[in-house]
Order: C-alpha cells, then structure tokens, then sequence
C-alpha cells in the first residue's frame, strides 16, 4: 500500500493512474486496525489497481474535503473521479468493488476516457 508524502502528491497520483483505492485510517481507530491484516495482500493480487493508505490525522485537509466523517473509508477513484465510497469494515464489500474496478479495467482498455470527466468532481479543484 502506498503512502505519498503530502496532499497535492496523493492528488497528482489519484489523477495519473487509472484505478485507485484510498484507505483512510487513524492510528487510534479499532476498526482500521481489525481490516488491517486483512487488505495488506489486496495490492499484489490487483496489480492494475493503486492502493493508497491515508491517515486523516496527517492529512487532515484533504480528509476533510473529501467528507471523511469515519474511519475506515474506501474511496474509490476512476481517472481522477470519485467513483464510490463506503465506510466500515465490510471485506466482502471491499472485494466486491475491486472487482468492479478489475472489470472495469477489462472494460476500459482501448478507451481511458470512458469515465465522465467532470472537471467539478477532481479533486484537484477543491484548493488542495
């Protein structure tokens, strides 16, 4: 699971890669720490998908202009786009979008730009 160095580098690297999953977490949250062990294999058994690991007390800016009101969230991210979200320690849910978002990689292959690309819904237009 990858950790960038600030806001706009988890930004920069939401909109340059085509499937991204951002955990947001806490040191102190019980429920992070219970799916923990459970997702540190999901990056290398779905190498077309980033995984990015966000702690919300260090990036608090950017927990706060995504909405995160609870830890664990997923976010999920097509193309710099917010795509779905959900919070808690659901796996089966956590699997079930990784494999939407493994579909849609099949799906996308011959064309990146699949996903509406409203400008209004990157990230990168919320003064990070």
């Amino acid at each position: 699971m990858i950790q960038l160095q600030n806001d706009k580098d988890i930004v920069k690297y939401l909109e340059t890669n085509e499937h991204v999953i951002c955990y947001f977490t806490a040191d102190w949250c019980g429920p992070c720490k219970a799916i923990k062990p459970k997702i540190t294999g999901l990056p290398e058994k779905n190498p077309n998908i980033k995984f990015i690991e966000i702690n919300i007390d260090k990036y608090e800016k950017l927990s706060n202009i995504c909405n995160i009101v609870s830890v664990p969230t997923f976010m999920f991210f097509t193309n710099g786009i917010e795509r779905t979200r959900f919070s808690g320690v659901n796996y089966n849910q956590l699997i079930n979008e990784i494999t939407k978002c493994n579909e849609l990689k099949n799906d996308n292959t011959n064309n990146k730009n699949n996903t509406d690309n409203t400008d209004n819904n990157k990230l990168s237009n919320k003064n990070i």
